[in-house]
């Protein structure tokens, strides 16, 4: 969005970070709705969509004084030089990663002029942590007082915030073994002997906290484990990791498990390199990014996925939770206001209950985030859009966010991206999301917009994947409630196709490949009774065990006929065929191969029996377990 001018909106928005610091890391993982309720029209009086309080004039930035070098979400922190412990807090209210007074960052640079960069980085009291292999990024460290000064530096072209993953978990969660490895018949495997034998696993994740209390019971007596992160430790951050490297277990009880931690694509890139250095054959990802490439299965994550496949591994990812807090499609103003109208005469788009609802009564101490990217990824980047998070005042709406006002007018490594971040404040209200034409010639730009934190009122299914869950090399999973016998689709459970070409709304591949289990049982969270881990989080680690089993019965096999196995003994669900909520259909493994191995005792994965398992599904007819003669699904494709 354009940034708050004057004074008094600029104090203001230094409020709302430091306010932002009390609650943001509890709730940026929030996948429900929120303490909220349905809206009081009585006490808010009538909303009224296309009723602003802030005039576009002042709040869009002229494009001489935006900053052409340095990101929004580094702006604000790097103009507040009072004192290092100031800053710091501003960082992490803005979502950034600290370290004392080191705050992490991305600097986009020329190749031939990456080791000056570096050496700038240096200078200024920072400290590289990678480059990318193409040494076009540098992820660093640097000092908050210098990253207007690092921005303006000649051998750096645009230094911007990392792209964090997010977990795709509801991070609900329970106890005991996943009723999944009865789902999909890996129990008949196990009790054949097939228990992943000689495979090696990465869970690649944000964080494995309380993993060391699991080892020898809900873990393997030893796993290997590193951080790639620039900070904080494997055991510190979340649990959701751990969850996720318990259900592999539950799967695939005798494979060797790695524990890889990451916080951005280039962490992402170092744990590829690492795997496949380390001879992993399975990796399992429960996460995703947002605004790294443009949804359509290219990009950097595209290639890491194609360079791991490259060298024998197959991966599993999945689908996301945002199948309810997805907007997309064209630009559109038909009155002319530069506002974008999400339906006629809607031009903002509410937090709800749910899709459809009413706008929710949301109070004091949440955290909105969102994220908007349009097909505008091949240069010159010169459409240029302005996200809000605004707030209704009981008579208007008024902008609340920090960030969503990035420069698009064509310079060097500018992405067709914005993200802002907001903290509910005062009285209980509604808020909700504006996208507003700054400079742009195109009349049919694609949008994505994603919401964590809360439902959109109007929300379009299709395309809602984040970049991952996109990509081709990969097979992507789907939610299905594994409380239900019929396991139907979770309502939050990302939906395809991708976006076309370039981010096009035309033209997408189908995705998701298949869909596996959620709700079900772990550790890693607690026993509290009821609970279960939720999300496509907890359906991907059930498809990279499945892989496992696989991987260890037929040596030969490589990703490709790995992946033919999985999608060919799937059961259909929904429409006939393939589709874009399930793929190619619920996972089941069909019966073991014959028994070309000697069963052994092992203990069980988890020293607590198994819950009361609910009705099994009726198994398809499957094919011949020996390897398929041709791979008949989908071939990678490779990218530069």
């Amino acid at each position: 969005m354009g940034r708050l001018a004057g004074t008094t909106r600029r104090v203001s928005g230094l409020l709302v970070l430091f306010a932002l610091v009390l609650g943001l890391a509890g709730q940026l993982l929030a996948q429900g709705s929120g303490p909220a309720a349905p809206l009081d029209a009585a006490t808010l009086g009538t909303i009224q969509p296309e009723h602003f309080s802030f005039d576009l004039a002042e709040e869009l930035k002229p494009e001489a004084t935006r900053d052409a070098n340095l990101d929004p979400a580094l702006a604000t922190p790097a103009d507040q030089r009072a004192s290092g412990a100031a800053l710091a807090s501003v960082a992490r209210a803005t979502g950034l990663k600290v370290e004392g007074d080191l705050v992490e960052v991305i600097a986009e640079v020329d190749a031939q002029h990456v080791s000056a960069a570096q050496q700038a980085l240096e200078a200024a009291g920072g400290r590289v942590v990678y480059t990318s292999l193409d040494n076009t990024q540098i992820q660093a460290l640097a000092p908050v007082a210098a990253l207007r000064a690092l921005a303006d530096d000649a051998a750096i072209v645009y230094l911007r915030r990392p792209d964090y993953l997010t977990p795709t978990g509801e991070l609900q969660v329970g106890q005991l073994t996943t009723a999944g490895v009865s789902f999909s018949n890996a129990m008949a495997w196990h009790n054949a002997g097939y228990r992943g034998a000689g495979v090696r696993i990465a869970v690649i994740d944000s964080g494995f906290q309380g993993y060391t209390a699991l080892l020898g019971a809900d873990l393997p007596a030893s796993v290997v484990v590193q951080n790639f992160a620039s900070t904080g430790d494997i055991g510190g951050g979340t649990q959701h990791g751990t969850a996720c490297a318990e259900i592999v277990y539950d799967m695939a009880p005798q494979a060797s498990l790695y524990l890889l931690r990451i916080n951005t694509p280039l962490d992402l890139q170092n744990a590829v390199t690492y795997a496949i250095q380390n001879g992993i054959q399975v990796i399992s990802t429960s996460l995703g990014f947002y605004n790294v490439a443009p949804g359509d299965g290219t990009g950097l994550l595209a290639d890491e996925v194609a360079r791991a496949r490259n060298a024998g591994i197959i991966w599993a990812t999945s689908a996301g939770n945002l199948r309810e807090r997805h907007w997309g499609g064209i630009f559109n103003d038909q009155d002319g206001d530069r506002f974008h109208e999400f339906a006629p005469g809607v031009e903002i788009n509410c937090i709800a209950a749910s899709p459809g609802g009413d706008c929710l009564l949301i109070p004091a101490g949440s955290t909105f985030r969102a994220f908007l990217r349009w097909d505008n990824w091949t240069a010159p980047v010169n459409q240029d859009y302005d996200l809000f998070i605004v707030r209704w005042n009981g008579s208007a709406w008024q902008p609340v966010s920090t960030g969503g006002d990035s420069l698009q007018n064509g310079g060097a490594n500018q992405r067709p991206t914005e993200t802002a971040v907001a903290q509910t404040s005062g009285a209980a209200t509604a808020y909700g999301i504006a996208i507003v034409r700054y400079s742009a010639s195109r009349a049919d730009v694609n949008f994505n917009l994603f919401v964590e934190g809360g439902r959109l009122q109007l929300n379009v299914p299709p395309r809602s994947f984040r970049d991952l869950a996109d990509t081709p090399g990969a097979i992507t999973v789907a939610a299905l409630d594994a409380r239900q016998s019929s396991f139907p689709q979770e309502p939050y459970s990302s939906e395809g196709p991708t976006n076309g070409p370039g981010g096009t709304l035309n033209g997408g591949s189908i995705k998701p490949d298949l869909a596996a289990f959620a709700n079900v049982d772990t550790v890693a969270y607690g026993t509290a009774a009821g609970q279960q881990f939720n999300g496509t989080s907890a359906a991907t680690p059930h498809v990279a065990g499945a892989a496992a089993l696989v991987r260890g019965a037929f040596a030969g096999y490589g990703p490709a006929e790995i992946t033919s196995f999985l999608t060919g003994r799937a059961i259909d669900m929904g429409p006939p065929g393939r589709d874009t909520i399930f793929g190619y259909g619920r996972l089941w493994l069909g019966e073991p191969p014959a028994n070309n191995v000697t069963p052994s005792p092992s203990p069980s994965p988890s020293p607590s029996p198994s819950p009361s398992p609910s009705p099994s599904p009726s198994p398809s007819p499957s094919p011949s377990p020996s390897p398929p003669p041709s791979f008949r699904v989908f071939l990678p494709r490779l990218y530069r």
